[in-house]
C-alpha cells in the first residue's frame, strides 16, 4: 500500500466507525422491510438475517490491492444480508422482488442459482449490491439510508 492510499484506508476506518450506527439501522431496516414483502408475496422463506460489519472486517477488506476503493460506499460488505428461502422456486420469487422494489448495480451483483444443473451440488445463491429505487428514498424512513449500498445474498435452505 502507497502512503496515500494508507491515508486513505484510515480516513475510510474512521468514517465507517462514524457511520456504524447508521448501516446498522439500515440493515435491521432492510431485514424488517423484506420479511414483510416475502410475507406478502406468500414468499416461504427460513430466514431474512443481517450481518452488521465492524472495523476489522472492513479494514481487511481496505488492505486487499483489488479493487480499489473511494469511499466507505464503495465497500459492499459495510452492510450485508442473507435470506434462505424454504425452496430452490421460492429463490427465484424473491431476485424478482428484490429486483423490481430496489436499484441493482448489475457490475456488482451475480445470480449463480441458475448456473447449476437441479442434479448438481455446490453454491447456487444469487448475490445483490442493492440501493433504495427513487420512490423509497423519499420516504422519510428510509431518506436517511440514501446513497447506502446492501449486499444480500440469497439461497435456498436445501
Amino acid at each position: 500500500m502507497t502512503i496515500m492510499q494508507t491515508r486513505l484506508a484510515v480516513k475510510m476506518i474512521a468514517d465507517f466507525d462514524e457511520k456504524t450506527t447508521l448501516y446498522d439501522a439500515y440493515g435491521k431496516s432492510l431485514c424488517n422491510l423484506l420479511r414483510e414483502l416475502f410475507v406478502e408475496a406468500g414468499i416461504s422463506f427460513h430466514s431474512v438475517t443481517y450481518k452488521p460489519s465492524d472495523s476489522d472486517i472492513f479494514s481487511t477488506k481496505l488492505s486487499t490491492p483489488w479493487p480499489s476503493y473511494a469511499c466507505v460506499s464503495d465497500i459492499s460488505s459495510a452492510c450485508w444480508l442473507r435470506v434462505i428461502t424454504h425452496f430452490d422456486d421460492d429463490v427465484a420469487r424473491v431476485c424478482e422482488i428484490l429486483e423490481s422494489e430496489f436499484l441493482i448495480d448489475r457490475n456488482s451483483s451475480s445470480n449463480k442459482s441458475m448456473l447449476l444443473k437441479p442434479y448438481r451440488f455446490g453454491y447456487p445463491s444469487a448475490h445483490y449490491l442493492l440501493l433504495n429505487n427513487v420512490l423509497r428514498s423519499e420516504q422519510r424512513e428510509y431518506r436517511r439510508f440514501n446513497g447506502l449500498k446492501a449486499k444480500v445474498h440469497v439461497r435456498s435452505i436445501l
